[in-house]
């Protein structure tokens, strides 16, 4: 009977051991996988494939503080893709603008992990181009984060002198930002706007990003509750003002936001026949310009 325990005690602790070798092995696998860091931040790190240039993942190894973030943001992120995707977008809208495909999310006892779509610097640049729209002029490289620059800057890299292509691209920017919070209904929290080169003629295409602090806002808008208007506001305010990628109010360039962003409301409201989501995101709008005065 002694004999017996002893054997049932080293197969369990076989057992045991041979999980944290395979779960090891696994996380190795990945790294190897995915050898190149591009970037580092409080929950993680983007690596990329030698191989593969579509995509890379985002890999925490602090499974205890951070997969629950990074499963949220998963499916927050997958949530927000597919209503951009299934939206009545403009033509031409997906060459220019876009929210990342998350394809993959795994989890083993130590680490977690996603795969998604992978997006280019420009050439010569280490890093994406962040877009601090709300600034005339910034011009600034964080290491592992990104270059982030203005809008003067943003003019220079799109080699754009009449300034079309920036008028554009802040129109599109503005729709991204009502698809996620008007069709997608999520309140865009900490996101981040960068600037990403592609192989077509555009040169370019905007991609928001960041969505581990995204939450839902879809109970704001059951029954097109007008009650439901002035605290979804309130509740979204500091998304825009607290973030330097919206242009300013008081500037030349927030029309082109604002009609973007109202174009995704007319369009809801088209669909679902009502004038709630025009009233939504024109108070949004209002308040925006009333903070910043």
């Amino acid at each position: 009977m002694h004999c017996l325990k002893k054997i049932y005690t080293y197969a369990i602790l076989f057992f045991i051991f041979s999980y944290i070798q395979g779960q090891e092995k696994e996380l190795q696998a990945l790294k190897t996988q995915y050898p190149t860091v591009l970037g580092k931040g409080g929950h993680g790190e983007i690596r990329a494939d030698g191989a593969d240039k579509d995509t890379v993942i985002k890999l925490s190894t602090q499974a205890d503080r951070q997969c629950a973030y990074y499963k949220k943001e998963f499916d927050s992120q997958l949530g927000i893709y597919k209503a951009f995707v299934a939206f009545d977008n403009p033509v031409g809208m997906k060459q220019r603008a876009t929210i990342l495909e998350p394809i993959e999310y795994g989890e083993g006892k130590d680490f977690c992990f996603y795969k998604m779509e992978r997006l280019k610097p420009f050439p010569k640049e280490q890093f994406l181009y962040q877009l601090y729209l709300g600034n005339e002029s910034h011009d600034k490289v964080i290491s592992g984060r990104g270059h982030y620059i203005g809008i003067k800057q943003v003019q220079e890299k799109l080699n754009d002198p009449t300034g079309k292509k920036l008028d554009q691209l802040i129109y599109d920017f503005g729709w991204l930002m009502g698809v996620i919070q008007l069709a997608a209904k999520f309140d865009a929290l900490d996101f981040e706007l960068v600037l990403s080169k592609v192989d077509d003629k555009t040169g370019y295409k905007i991609v928001i990003i960041d969505f581990d602090q995204m939450s839902s806002i879809a109970d704001y808008f059951k029954g097109f509750d007008e009650k439901n208007i002035k605290p979804l506001v309130e509740k979204t305010e500091w998304v825009w003002i607290n973030e330097p990628y919206v242009p300013m109010p008081s500037g030349k360039y927030f029309k082109f936001f604002e009609d973007g962003y109202l174009g995704v409301a007319k369009r809801l409201d088209a669909q679902y026949n009502t004038k709630f989501y025009t009233k939504v995101g024109s108070a949004m709008i209002e308040h925006f310009k009333e903070e910043m005065e």
